[in-house]
């Protein structure tokens, strides 16, 4: 069972941070003023927007973004608006101060839950952490360079671990299990940063992140097979009933998301697979888990007395 041995992921602080990542008490309205933006008017029947905030490995955490510059114009500005959506412990807080002389175009400091562009701006939300953005990202570059681009950075990060690109990857034309965990794992790295894969990309290509090709040993992950196995016994074990296919899924991506994240802490070690399996059974129906239990305690009761 493949597990991680230590940690390829750059620690270095955001090279393009130019403060402290606290968040300023002027409001959103306050802070377009001194921008030098003018708002859109918006029809008020229609301004009520509907967000969805996806699920990260950082969802329902207190995880804090990083400080990142970004060159505010009007549609960032739009943007921005959607921060308390997703988090709503920013409502009625700003999330971007000057950096330096205020106006359009001019540099910014960001701390909202969006990630920023390779251009500068706010791109949206974080990527998935369940799997459902990897195919999207993947076949949705538009040439061949940038897909090269995506796999080159990943493997500079060293999120295929001991293995290699398949030749399916390569070509463009489908991803392995271990393709899409290098994947998911650039996402998700991107994601800590605050950035979307293909700024981090400049970033590694730039040097401003670290390599770990050459560098330094590679982490390893369990395997997606090891996990969804593991997570079927623990059903079993703690819940009585088998998972679903969905369950026995989810449990595995939560596992390896799990080992990535304690990875690139660098101060915990990995948690066994059953204990990890063990963990989401429980997590995923704690009414279940509580049932079971109780009817688990009732029968060594029964034992002890005899009655059973």
């Amino acid at each position: 069972m493949p597990r991680y041995t230590n940690q390829p992921q750059d620690q270095t602080p955001d090279p393009t941070d130019t403060g402290a990542g606290a968040q300023g008490t002027t409001t959103a309205n306050q802070d377009v003023s001194k921008l030098g933006l003018t708002e859109t008017t918006v029809d008020p029947n229609s301004q009520q927007q509907v967000i969805v905030p996806k699920t990260t490995i950082y969802s329902g955490t207190d995880y804090k973004f990083p400080s990142r510059q970004i060159l505010m114009n009007a549609a960032d500005f739009e943007k921005i608006k959607n921060d308390q959506l997703i988090d709503t412990s920013l409502i009625g807080k700003s999330t971007i101060r000057a950096a330096g002389r205020r106006g359009p175009n001019m540099p910014y400091i960001y701390t909202g839950p969006q990630l920023i562009d390779e251009t500068g701006h706010i791109y949206g939300q974080g990527y998935s952490a369940n799997g459902s953005d990897i195919n999207a990202e993947f076949f949705g570059v538009k040439t061949a360079a940038e897909r090269a681009t995506m796999i080159a950075t990943a493997t500079k990060l060293g999120l295929f671990f001991s293995s290699k690109p398949s030749n399916a990857m390569l070509s463009g034309s489908g991803l392995s299990n271990t393709d899409q965990n290098a994947i998911q794992g650039l996402l998700d790295y991107s994601n800590g940063i605050g950035r979307t894969w293909r700024a981090t990309a400049e970033l590694v290509a730039s040097g401003m992140i670290h390599s770990t090709t050459g560098g330094g040993t590679p982490y390893s992950v369990v395997s997606t097979e090891d996990a969804m196995a593991a997570a079927k016994d623990a059903w079993f074990s703690v819940l009585k009933r088998p998972p679903t296919p969905g369950e026995m899924k989810q449990a595995a991506l939560t596992i390896q998301q799990n080992e990535r994240a304690r990875a690139s802490s660098k101060t915990m070690d990995p948690t066994s697979l059953k204990t990890a399996a063990t963990l989401q059974a429980q997590q995923r129906s704690p009414g279940e888990f509580a049932a079971a239990s109780a009817g688990n305690a009732l029968t060594r009761m029964f034992s002890l007395f005899g009655g059973a």
